[in-house]
């Protein structure tokens, strides 16, 4: 199964099952897409911002359309509070390339942090609701800053790249 048709496909299905929901306020891919490392071994890294009270209805959704499509093995959710303060959850899924699984943070609206800081998690990709993560990154990492188009309307937000290296793993000698 390749690996990138496989994620094209689960982006596609996600969108088309989350983007009519009012409630849902922003979908985004990190981890490996984020910083410049995917390939066919790479996991899928999502994260969800959510109205507050739908944070578990964004589980059950996800979940069921991951047991209709792929079949899931088993899921580990981690128990709250976590570190970072969001809610996340693991699935391991049956019909997937080789070693794939997803990685799923749903954040509250009125979280104070989010885990889309440039200069930590890499340039997140934004699938929906550009505007508001855009903003929320803009405003909460040091490394981005506010410029105007030529017309002076628009906003964009340009975060700090850090330099990439140029391998993962190094060679031990000696």
């Amino acid at each position: 199964m390749k690996t990138d048709i496989f994620r094209d496909t689960a982006k596609n299905r996600i969108m088309s099952l989350f983007e009519s929901h009012s409630w849902m306020l922003g979908i985004w891919e990190g981890g490996s897409a984020a910083t410049g490392f995917l390939d066919e071994y790479s996991d899928l890294d999502l994260g969800f911002v959510v109205k507050d009270a739908h944070v578990e209805e964004t589980f059950q959704l996800f979940e069921e359309l991951l047991e209709k499509n792929y079949g899931i093995k088993s899921k580990l959710r981690i128990p709250e509070p976590t570190w970072h303060g969001h809610s996340q959850c693991y699935y391991f899924i049956e019909k997937c390339p080789p070693l794939f699984y997803v990685d799923v943070v749903v954040e509250k609206e009125s979280a104070k942090d989010r885990l889309i800081e440039p200069d930590r998690h890499g340039t997140s990709q934004i699938w929906l609701g550009m505007m508001f993560l855009s903003l929320f990154q803009l405003q909460r990492s040091k490394c981005g800053r506010k410029t105007k188009s030529s017309s002076g309307s628009n906003l964009k937000v340009t975060p700090y790249s850090p330099p990439r290296l140029e391998s993962r793993y190094f060679e031990a000698t000696g």
